[in-house]
């Protein structure tokens, strides 16, 4: 049986239909990744490992999307901000054939009703730095992962970039179906 968190006493907003196909298929196939996004980023030895850290760390804490949460309440899954979520970016330093296999075991899959629903880490081999990132699917898609790139890439750079968050189009996107449904319940 699939343990989960309980929902906080903050806003609890529905989660948008193929959200919640996310998630349906993930209670019947706990152990499969076919709702990750991975992607792993190979740089030159020259890259700073440390400002990379920090610009990864940085551009995660930036957004509430990747402190979504996603609980079951009595009226079905639902999607919140948890502001105390901690981001962590793993740092190790492997062989390069080393790499090769672990990269393999990077992306993995995530329990959807407990997991912080983003992985980050940084390997350092002989020949290359490697930054790979793993979101779940229900709170990212590609553009997510693109616009997360583009941000690492500018405060590495030691640009502030400005932030526009995707849950809040979310939100507003199950506002509005919502609201949709409740006028078409009413003329029908």
């Amino acid at each position: 049986m699939i343990q989960h968190r309980q929902a906080s006493s903050t806003k609890r907003i529905p989660l948008l239909e193929a959200q919640n196909g996310i998630v349906l298929s993930w209670m019947q196939h706990p152990r499969l990744t076919q709702h990750n996004i991975g992607f792993a980023h190979r740089f030159g030895k020259t890259v700073d490992v440390h400002r990379l850290h920090d610009a990864m760390l940085l551009t995660a804490e930036r957004h509430d999307t990747f402190k979504t949460r996603i609980a079951h309440t009595e009226e079905g899954f639902c999607q919140y901000i948890d502001s105390s979520i901690t981001f962590d970016v793993k740092v190790s330093t492997m062989a390069d054939a080393e790499f090769v296999a672990y990269q393999r075991t990077f992306v993995r899959p995530f329990d959807m009703l407990n997991d912080v629903l983003i992985r980050m880490e940084i390997v350092e081999t002989e020949s290359a730095v490697y930054a790979m990132v793993d979101m779940a699917h229900c709170i990212a898609d590609g553009y997510t992962m693109a616009r997360f790139w583009d941000e690492v890439d500018a405060t590495y750079q030691g640009k502030h970039p400005e932030t526009d968050d995707h849950l809040e189009l979310a939100i507003s996107r199950s506002e509005e179906r919502r609201v949709g449904e409740e006028c078409r319940s009413r003329w029908s």
